[in-house]
């Protein structure tokens, strides 16, 4: 991996003292990729932006391992002591800011009710998303990530769109 990015391992294990820092900052930068593919501009508010998500969702489903080692590490990395702690902690920060941008975005535009809580619902939202990756890893069978939240959005817009 060091050649790959033309650096020495010494320099490589300045940057990431372990493998699960490198990971945490993978995940990291994968994400910032996303909010600029799913989450900019109109694009990333209300119903549009909660169906961008979902498209994210699906474009996780054949990268099985890299969503089962993310699931492990959130799981690790909530240690306090954790070397990808500081890390996971931003990414998750960035997870649920992104998702409350959506739903405050939908209520300004007019698309959501206004009685929506957009940090609350954004919080249910990632909940229901890490539980399903995670639920997934023991029951692989049955459960589909990116169908669960396409449900959980049509069940919100029985209750929520204008």
């Amino acid at each position: 991996m060091a050649k790959a990015v033309r650096l020495t391992e010494e320099q490589l294990g300045e940057l990431f003292p372990s493998a699960d820092v490198l990971a945490a900052a993978a995940m990291s930068w994968l994400f910032a990729e996303a909010d600029q593919q799913f989450f900019s501009g109109n694009d990333g508010r209300g119903w549009v932006g909660l169906g961008n998500y979902a498209a994210l969702m699906r474009d996780l489903e054949p990268k099985r391992g890299a969503v089962s080692m993310f699931v492990r590490l959130r799981v690790e990395a909530a240690d306090p002591e954790h070397p990808a702690h500081e890390i996971l902690d931003e990414l998750r920060n960035r997870n649920i800011e992104a998702l409350e941008s959506i739903f405050r975005g939908g209520v300004e535009d007019g698309v959501m009710r206004p009685e929506l809580d957009p940090r609350r619902m954004a919080l249910a939202t990632l909940g229901l998303i890490e539980g399903s990756q995670g639920l997934k890893q023991v029951i692989d069978e049955g459960v589909d990530v990116a169908g669960t939240f396409e449900e959980f959005v049509e069940l919100l817009k029985l209750k929520y769109e204008v």
